[in-house]
Protein backbone atom coordinates (compact mmCIF):
# COMPACT_ATOMS: atom_id res chain seq x y z
CA UNK A 1 0.00 0.00 0.00
CA UNK A 2 1.50 3.30 -1.12
CA UNK A 3 0.52 6.36 0.89
CA UNK A 4 1.37 9.93 -0.09
CA UNK A 5 1.13 12.47 2.72
CA UNK A 6 1.14 16.24 2.20
CA UNK A 7 2.96 17.60 5.26
CA UNK A 8 1.67 21.13 4.55
CA UNK A 9 -1.95 19.98 5.05
CA UNK A 10 -3.95 19.33 8.20
CA UNK A 11 -3.28 15.76 9.36
CA UNK A 12 -6.94 14.78 8.95
CA UNK A 13 -6.84 15.77 5.26
CA UNK A 14 -3.20 15.07 4.39
CA UNK A 15 -3.57 11.80 2.46
CA UNK A 16 -3.21 12.76 -1.20
CA UNK A 17 -3.19 11.06 -4.60
CA UNK A 18 0.60 11.38 -5.09
CA UNK A 19 3.53 13.53 -3.97
CA UNK A 20 2.85 15.88 -6.91
CA UNK A 21 -0.96 15.66 -6.91
CA UNK A 22 -2.50 17.18 -3.75
CA UNK A 23 -6.05 15.92 -4.27
CA UNK A 24 -7.24 14.43 -0.98
CA UNK A 25 -8.04 10.71 -1.05
CA UNK A 26 -9.39 8.13 1.39
CA UNK A 27 -7.49 5.17 2.73
CA UNK A 28 -8.17 1.91 0.93
CA UNK A 29 -10.23 -0.64 2.85
CA UNK A 30 -8.04 -2.86 5.01
CA UNK A 31 -8.68 -6.53 5.74
CA UNK A 32 -8.06 -8.18 9.11
CA UNK A 33 -5.47 -10.91 8.68
CA UNK A 34 -3.54 -9.31 5.81
CA UNK A 35 0.13 -8.39 6.02
CA UNK A 36 0.60 -5.23 3.98
CA UNK A 37 3.83 -3.86 2.48
CA UNK A 38 3.69 -0.16 3.26
CA UNK A 39 5.49 2.71 1.51
CA UNK A 40 4.91 6.26 2.68
CA UNK A 41 6.09 9.30 0.73
CA UNK A 42 5.95 12.71 2.38
CA UNK A 43 5.57 15.78 0.19
CA UNK A 44 5.98 19.45 0.97
CA UNK A 45 2.69 20.39 -0.71
CA UNK A 46 4.50 22.04 -3.63
CA UNK A 47 5.61 18.91 -5.52
CA UNK A 48 8.84 18.21 -3.63
CA UNK A 49 9.69 15.82 -0.83
CA UNK A 50 9.19 16.94 2.76
CA UNK A 51 12.26 18.58 4.28
CA UNK A 52 12.94 15.69 6.67
CA UNK A 53 12.97 12.90 4.06
CA UNK A 54 16.38 11.25 4.23
CA UNK A 55 17.43 13.16 7.34
CA UNK A 56 19.13 11.43 10.22
CA UNK A 57 17.28 11.39 13.51
CA UNK A 58 13.77 11.11 12.06
CA UNK A 59 11.61 8.16 13.09
CA UNK A 60 8.29 7.51 11.34
CA UNK A 61 5.73 5.50 13.27
CA UNK A 62 2.38 4.06 12.15
CA UNK A 63 -0.46 2.75 14.31
CA UNK A 64 -4.06 1.63 13.81
CA UNK A 65 -6.45 1.78 16.71
CA UNK A 66 -9.09 3.70 18.65
CA UNK A 67 -8.53 7.41 19.28
CA UNK A 68 -10.94 7.70 22.21
CA UNK A 69 -9.11 5.10 24.29
CA UNK A 70 -5.66 5.59 22.71
CA UNK A 71 -5.57 1.81 22.15
CA UNK A 72 -3.29 0.75 19.29
CA UNK A 73 -4.19 -2.63 17.78
CA UNK A 74 -1.21 -2.76 15.43
CA UNK A 75 1.94 -0.70 14.91
CA UNK A 76 4.82 -0.88 12.47
CA UNK A 77 7.63 0.18 14.75
CA UNK A 78 10.05 2.61 13.12
CA UNK A 79 9.93 2.63 9.32
CA UNK A 80 13.11 2.30 7.26
CA UNK A 81 14.01 5.08 4.81
CA UNK A 82 14.90 4.50 1.15
CA UNK A 83 15.79 8.04 -0.05
CA UNK A 84 12.33 8.75 -1.46
CA UNK A 85 10.06 7.45 1.28
CA UNK A 86 9.67 5.15 4.24
CA UNK A 87 9.02 1.39 4.18
CA UNK A 88 7.50 -1.07 6.64
CA UNK A 89 5.28 -4.09 6.95
CA UNK A 90 1.88 -3.51 8.52
CA UNK A 91 0.52 -6.64 10.23
CA UNK A 92 -3.29 -6.58 10.18
CA UNK A 93 -3.47 -10.06 11.68
CA UNK A 94 -2.69 -9.15 15.28
CA UNK A 95 -4.79 -10.78 17.97
CA UNK A 96 -5.78 -7.30 19.14
CA UNK A 97 -7.32 -6.48 15.73
CA UNK A 98 -9.04 -9.86 15.54
CA UNK A 99 -10.49 -9.36 19.01
CA UNK A 100 -11.60 -5.80 18.22
CA UNK A 101 -13.54 -6.75 15.08
CA UNK A 102 -14.92 -9.91 16.70
CA UNK A 103 -18.06 -10.95 14.83
CA UNK A 104 -18.54 -7.60 13.08
CA UNK A 105 -18.33 -7.35 9.31
CA UNK A 106 -16.57 -3.98 9.45
CA UNK A 107 -14.99 -1.75 12.09
CA UNK A 108 -13.93 1.87 11.72
CA UNK A 109 -10.60 2.59 13.38
CA UNK A 110 -7.98 5.31 12.83
CA UNK A 111 -4.63 5.08 11.10
CA UNK A 112 -2.07 7.56 12.43
CA UNK A 113 1.34 8.41 11.03
CA UNK A 114 3.69 10.32 13.29
CA UNK A 115 7.19 11.71 12.88
CA UNK A 116 9.55 11.85 15.83
CA UNK A 117 12.53 14.18 15.45
CA UNK A 118 16.01 14.12 17.01
CA UNK A 119 15.26 17.30 18.98
CA UNK A 120 12.53 15.43 20.91
CA UNK A 121 9.53 16.90 19.09
CA UNK A 122 6.85 14.85 17.41
CA UNK A 123 4.31 15.72 14.73
CA UNK A 124 1.18 13.85 13.71
CA UNK A 125 1.28 13.91 9.91
CA UNK A 126 -1.79 11.80 9.14
CA UNK A 127 -4.85 10.70 11.07
CA UNK A 128 -7.56 9.08 8.93
CA UNK A 129 -10.45 6.70 9.43
CA UNK A 130 -9.44 3.18 8.44
CA UNK A 131 -12.23 0.76 7.57
CA UNK A 132 -11.28 -2.74 8.67
CA UNK A 133 -13.18 -5.65 7.12
CA UNK A 134 -13.39 -9.30 8.03
CA UNK A 135 -12.10 -11.90 5.60
CA UNK A 136 -14.22 -14.76 4.39
CA UNK A 137 -11.23 -16.96 3.60
CA UNK A 138 -8.47 -17.13 6.18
Amino acid sequence: MDLSINTAADATNALVASPTQNTAVDLPTLFVGDVVALKITFSDGAGGLAYFTGSAGVAILVAIGVLQTRQAYTTTGTLSEDGQGYLATLDLGTQELKDAIGGLETLDLHLEVQASFANGTTETLLQKTAEMRQQLVE
